[in-house]
């Protein structure tokens, strides 16, 4: 693999995230950007293998207490998976699921996130 096009490849995906976090803090008054793996934020997976890229994106969340319509506990709200992906089907991949993310009012909704 091309090793300046997989560091344009983590550079993007950085990118993504900030994307991310800044719609979050212009839509919601709560939201916990902490670096830590239980975090809430969209996490992607990536696995190498001869047949390409899988790809998964999905949303954690490890809430303490009751938020809105969701009780304590964990939840994936959101997960989405492809399989044999090059590296550009890949970035393309995540770049679709950060603004299939920013789309999606219901689930902050359900949280009992509100907009400012």
């Amino acid at each position: 693999m091309d090793e300046k096009k997989f560091a344009w490849f983590l550079l993007s995906l950085d990118r993504f995230q900030k994307r991310l976090a800044e719609f979050m803090l212009g839509r919601y008054l709560e939201f916990d950007f902490s670096g830590d793996r239980e975090d809430d934020r969209l996490a992607v997976t990536l696995a190498f293998s001869e047949a390409g890229i899988t790809v998964e994106a999905f949303v954690r969340l490890d809430l303490e207490r009751d938020m809105g319509a969701w009780p304590a506990g964990v939840h994936i709200p959101y997960r989405r998976h492809a399989e044999g992906l090059d590296l550009d089907e890949a970035l393309a991949f995540v770049e679709a699921r950060v603004g299939e993310l920013c789309q999606r009012y219901d689930d902050a909704a359900r949280l009992g996130l509100v907009p400012r």
